[in-house]
This record gives structure tokens, sequence and C-alpha cells, in this order.
């Protein structure tokens, strides 16, 4: 199973300008989608469960996925804030939105062989050796994360044990070209 977040991850959205005309709008946001957002996510929806997990807003949530999926995408769950638990940060007025597995675990899916890519390590931070961390987007065209993602997911979506492979230096591994074991 595949994780995916929205903001920054898939996205960014704003109310105060952008470094380009819109994508799209969710209400008073203008969105822009990352480049390559649609080969990425066809190649996901090819060869993973895939899933959404926000800690957006619910109907926020919903429109993002309507203007990034395709039509027919089938999604196993898609999430929104309602699914996440606040904890203050350290200096107790910060909210954290945390995204625990144990949910996912719950519906049947072992966490052997889940990814979750989001680029808030924080909100995995009880499950860590499952993100698969990514630079967070805030509008560069020339972006080029999804593409080393899609390569990187390539690799391992036949390893066993999701949670062995270091999920967290994916960069280094791609770039040095080592092997990725099946088991």
């Amino acid at each position: 199973m595949l994780i995916l977040d929205l903001d920054e991850t898939l996205m960014h959205a704003s109310m105060h300008g952008l470094p380009r005309a819109a994508d799209f709008r969710i209400g008073p946001y203008g969105a822009l989608k990352r480049p390559h957002v649609a080969e990425f996510i066809e190649y996901c929806l090819e060869h993973y469960t895939l899933a959404v997990w926000t800690s957006s807003s619910d109907t926020y949530a919903q429109c993002a996925v309507e203007a990034l999926f395709p039509a027919a995408a089938r999604l196993a769950f898609l999430w929104a804030r309602d699914h996440c638990a606040m904890e203050l940060r350290m200096d107790g007025l910060e909210v954290a939105w945390i995204k625990n597995l144990q949910q996912v675990e719950q519906l049947g899916y072992g966490l052997d062989r889940v990814i979750a890519v989001d680029d808030s390590p924080e909100k995995y931070c009880y499950q860590p050796e499952n993100l698969l961390p990514c630079k967070a987007f805030y509008g560069d065209s020339q972006d080029r994360e999804l593409l080393d993602l899609t390569h990187y997911l390539e690799r391992v979506k036949s390893a066993g044990d999701l949670r062995r492979l270091e999920l967290a230096r994916w960069k280094e591994q791609l770039g040095r070209g080592a092997a990725i074991r099946p088991g």
C-alpha cells in the first residue's frame, strides 16, 4: 500500500498568491499541481494499492483529489484531519496532526507493506520506518521529485519488508543504483 499526502507533496495551495497561474481552485485557495503529478499517480495506481491521507479538512481533501486523480481512480481510502491525532508541540502553542499507521493496520494492511509519502516527517513520528520523505513543493515548475519517487518506487515494489529499506535514505539509494532485494 502506498499512502500519499496532498499539500506540498502532490500540490501547493495558497490564498496569498502563487508563482504562476493556479491549475485549479479549492474555495479561496489557488492550487498548483506538482510537475509530473499525473504520470506519478498513474504509475502508483497501476502498481500499488493507493490511498490519500491529509491533515486538511475533508471537504478540501475531496476537492483536491477530484482535481488531481483520474475520475475512475480507486483509492483504498481518502482520510483527512478527522483521522489524525492532534498533539501539542513542545512549545505548547503549535498543533501537530499525527498520522498513526495503526489505523491502516486495523484495515488489514500489514505495516511491512505500507509506504507513506509525505513532506512532513513529524506526522509519522510513530512509524518513521514507513515514511518515504519528499521535498516540500511550493510551486517550482522545474521540480523533479515525483519522477525520482517513481523510479525509486519501481525499484522497491517487490521488496519484502519495506520498513527495512531505510526509506529516509531513498535519494542516496537511488543515486547509487543500489540493488533492492526482494524478501
